[in-house]
């Protein structure tokens, strides 16, 4: 399970929206949406979602989070091919 996830289930048992989610840690509703999707919040905010959710989402996930997409990133495919590379369509 992602942070962006555990962030997801914990505002919603807490009975809050995004929007309100958002308000009480001092941003958007839009911003509050891409970290449930997975983006990363600047430090600030980890600290005060981490008191907003008294440490059910912390700082130490968030790194976790990042660390693991970095090695997904950097790991080789499976079938071994570059897929980035494309063939220009002659017109």
């Amino acid at each position: 399970m992602t942070t962006g996830e555990r962030l997801r289930i914990w505002r919603t048992k807490a009975g809050l929206s995004q929007e309100q989610a958002a308000k009480t840690v001092g941003t958007n509703q839009a911003t509050w949406k891409a970290w449930e999707r997975g983006s990363t919040p600047e430090a600030d905010y980890i600290e005060a979602i981490e008191r907003l959710t008294k440490g059910t989402v912390s700082f130490h996930s968030w790194a976790k989070d990042r660390r693991r997409k970095r090695r997904e990133a950097a790991a080789p495919t499976e079938s071994g091919t570059d897929v980035t590379a494309t063939t220009a369509k002659a017109s």
